[in-house]
């Protein structure tokens, strides 16, 4: 079997969709760009990559820093790293309301809660806590 060899930036696409995908995130409109950081409102110098999201209209934007060189093994970890802001990124919009509704933060911590809670048990089926 012939396996095309992907640019880092191609990597990081792949693995952020699968992330994305695994969260139950598909929904969302996402545009991954490579840029480098002066070129970019999203990421610092210093980050590897980031993202902006507008939960309400389920759009995000995420930059991968073309100054920044480094592993696949790294680019998986920054794009589940990316996902989970994704997840976080109504909680947050809801944190930062003034007039957040009675419910409104239990309600979307629980949806997070629950997504994380299987993404673990998925993660950790093979496991028998009893030789623990």
């Amino acid at each position: 079997m012939n396996k095309k060899k992907l640019t880092n930036f191609e990597y990081f696409k792949k693995a952020l969709e699968f992330y994305v995908n695994k969260l139950g995130l598909s929904h969302w409109d996402i545009e991954v760009d490579h840029v480098k950081d002066e070129e970019s409102d999203i990421i610092t110098p210093d980050s590897l990559a980031g993202i902006a999201a507008d939960p309400r209209a389920y759009v995000a934007q995420c930059h991968l820093n073309k100054n920044r060189v480094t592993r696949k093994s790294t680019l998986a970890r920054v794009a589940a790293h990316e996902a989970i802001h994704l997840l976080m990124s109504k909680y947050s919009a809801i944190a930062k309301d003034r007039f957040v509704g009675e419910h409104e933060l239990d309600d979307e911590e629980e949806k997070i809660a629950m997504i994380l809670e299987k993404a673990l048990v998925v993660l950790v089926k093979d496991i028998d806590f009893t030789s623990l």
